[in-house]
């Protein structure tokens, strides 16, 4: 892709390499800029309303700290800052790469005879009746009934073009969402 070319994007993802034998996909997620605002907020209301002016006890404002530091942590190590997905068929093989704050790189890689297919898939987060979130995940599906989950968002345009663009690719059927 040359830089005359407009990036394609699927919603937070974008098309780094696109060719007839190699397709990038390259997602980044903003979890270290989410961390550094829950302290940006954190820090100035803690030295405003802290033990020392006269307002909450010490270890109110410390059991708050402990709290956003877990918190903190969890968000670093759970949510991935860099998602990389790949379709090489010179080699044979698509890759899957996640990339964290505080945890190793996690890859998997299989061979293209081993891909079923591809489909973009619905998928329903219901907290509470009447509180509900719908996203759209894009999924590699193996031959052996393993599924791997390569992207997700919440427009259904964005992945379903995604995943007609990696089947096309790929040379893999996308397959209906059951």
């Amino acid at each position: 892709m040359t830089d005359k070319e407009k990036e394609r994007r699927f919603g937070r993802y974008v098309v780094k390499e696109h060719t007839a034998r190699r397709l990038v996909i390259v997602g980044r997620q903003s979890s270290p800029l989410v961390v550094g605002l829950i302290w940006a907020v954190f820090i100035p209301v803690a030295l405003l309303i802290g033990p020392w002016r006269g307002g909450t006890p010490l270890y109110i404002t410390l059991t708050a700290a402990l709290v956003l530091l877990v918190v903190s942590l969890l968000i670093l190590r759970f949510v991935p800052r860099r998602q990389q997905f790949a379709v090489d068929l010179d080699a044979g093989e698509i890759s899957l790469e996640r990339a964290y704050l505080i945890r190793p790189l996690q890859t998997a890689q299989m061979e293209l005879e081993a891909v079923a297919g591809f489909r973009c898939r619905r998928r329903l987060w219901r907290d509470k009746p009447g509180l509900e979130a719908v996203r759209w995940a894009v999924q590699v599906l193996g031959n052996d009934g393993q599924t791997w989950q390569v992207a997700e968002e919440e427009e259904e345009a964005a992945m379903d073009g995604m995943a007609h663009l990696i089947a096309k690719v790929s040379g893999r059927p996308l397959l209906s969402e059951e």
